[in-house]
């Protein structure tokens, strides 16, 4: 099986590495906190090759490797996310025995307590064998010792360490796979106004929505509707169960599982916006007011090597601007760029598709939210949308008692 490659922070952390420190500490500066922990914390973002989960359809996946791979960290964070997704998940660790489960798969370095994001506290309980995770989800572990303790309990995954030192691996083995029958829940939701989303699972079965246009995103933020049909009675109206807009989407083979972001989703909104030195607004927006007709130019793609693409000819302001795709496999797509270098376009991300022949993009300038930047280069400073002159915090304790 082709191994699933590192996520978009994986890119993401790329494409930071490439800015200069002024650019750096203004993004970083912009970043919701959860965003800047979100870019530490994310393990796809920092995996390996091989410390990622396999693509395709398959029941076991094995980490052969020396010592100093990452077998126990990408063990752990597999099963971290799997709690994550499915609050309800039963989970097998199973070790040769109990001090070795405990002291690698439990409190090691890269253990399940170790891995843990900051806004998680998992607990173990050592008198039950089990690791509550703050989702809800529960791991047990099991010493492949006593294999017949592996009989009857039932589990959604599992995760075995060092099959080789297992004492009676063959009726462990056994009994644990026949215990792996568990399927996840289709839905988990609430009809309290405190939860703005829900999680859905199931998997692609229409012609109308293709698996490669959910990974290339062009299902992102479509209006979804969940109902219910009796279809013995097919006379009565279907009942609606929920509706909203449709977040993350996270694949798995054929499967799927995407994030239902429902109306009061909206209520999380900052109810007035926070100080920012640079500009809140997005270029051409309701508060920006710039025309954006003249910075709109249409250009043809004459080569592409990985996130960097090349024009027939340069446009000038691209930087921070955004490419969209009008022509080809990626038509309808949209990338932001990072950098410029004279024709040369640097993306946040790769085209999905793969490129064929010279094709026609869309390209709108971009604006480094700067005040110097709107008031000389697009004469609108006085739709600035920041405090460009408000003092940080940094000068605030620069002196003692500031």
């Amino acid at each position: 099986m082709v191994q699933a490659t590192r996520d978009v922070v994986g890119d993401l952390l790329e494409l930071l590495g490439t800015l200069t420190p002024g650019q750096l500490r203004r993004l970083m500066r912009d970043l919701p906190i959860k965003h800047r922990r979100e870019l530490v914390e994310r393990w796809q973002g920092w995996a390996q090759p091989g410390q990622c989960e396999p693509s395709g359809d398959w029941r076991i996946w094995m980490i052969r490797a020396g010592r100093g791979f990452g077998k126990t960290r990408a063990g752990a964070e597999w099963i971290s996310e799997w709690a994550r997704m499915l609050p309800e998940a039963r989970i097998a660790l199973v070790a040769a025995n109990d001090a070795d489960g405990r002291r690698v798969m439990i409190e090691g370095p890269s253990g399940l307590l170790a891995v843990a994001r900051s806004d998680e506290e998992p607990m173990w309980r050592e008198g039950l064998r089990e690791l509550h995770f703050s989702s809800g989800a529960v791991a047990t572990l099991y010493s492949a010792a006593a294999a017949e303790n592996l009989r009857g309990p039932e589990h959604h995954v599992a995760w075995c360490d060092e099959l080789a030192k297992w004492p009676q691996g063959d009726a462990a083995w056994d009994n644990l796979m026949m215990g792996l029958r568990l399927k996840p829940s289709a839905l988990e939701t609430s009809d309290s106004l405190d939860v703005a989303t829900m999680d859905l699972e199931g998997a692609v079965t229409s012609d109308a929505i293709a698996a490669r246009d959910l990974d290339a995103g062009r299902w992102d933020g479509a209006e979804l509707e969940l109902f219910v049909t009796d279809w013995s009675a097919p006379e009565v109206a279907p009942v609606t169960v929920a509706r909203g807009s449709v977040g993350a989407i996270e694949r798995r083979g054929p499967a799927f599982a995407v994030e239902l972001q429902g109306v009061t989703r909206v209520l999380d909104r900052p109810v007035c916006p926070a100080t920012s030195p640079s500009c809140r607004a997005m270029l051409g927006d309701r508060a920006c007011r710039v025309d954006l007709t003249p910075l709109t130019h249409v250009r043809r793609v004459v080569a592409v090597d990985g996130r960097m693409v090349t024009l027939d000819a340069a446009v000038p302001g691209m930087a921070f601007g955004e490419l969209l795709w009008i022509e080809g496999a990626n038509c309808g797509l949209a990338s932001p760029v990072i950098a410029v270098d004279e024709a040369v376009l640097h993306l946040a991300e790769a085209p999905a598709f793969a490129v064929a022949g010279p094709v026609r993009v869309r390209l709108t300038e971009g604006c480094d939210k700067q005040l110097a930047t709107c008031r000389d280069r697009f004469a609108n400073a006085i739709n600035f949308r920041g405090e460009a002159h408000l003092p940080g915090n940094d000068l605030l304790t620069r002196y003692p008692g500031g």
